[in-house]
């Protein structure tokens, strides 16, 4: 019964896309103020949005309004896409 709500779906769909085109961002030039590359940037910014999930999904939880089977299987999602912005950060 917990099929998954649209705006995640898409969601979902767009960090994907991202992922994609992530590799026209690294022939960027490095960001004279923050010192990061595009492709830094985008990795950085994609953890502290990743742990925001995390936290929003928790607290969907608490209130019930996803059940704990729910709960695991985005947070499953959240961890490989995690691993996968850090393989690619490792490669």
């Amino acid at each position: 019964g917990n099929a998954l709500p649209q705006p995640l779906a898409d969601r979902l769909r767009t960090v994907l896309e991202r992922r994609r085109n992530a590799v026209w961002e690294r022939l960027g030039a490095v960001n004279e103020v923050t010192g990061e590359s595009a492709d830094d940037t985008y990795r950085r910014l994609a953890r502290e949005m990743i742990a925001a999930e995390r936290g929003v999904f928790v607290e969907l939880r608490d209130r019930r309004r996803i059940d704990d089977e729910m709960l695991r299987t985005l947070l499953r999602r959240l961890d490989l896409e995690e691993a996968a912005a850090y393989r690619e950060a490792t490669e």
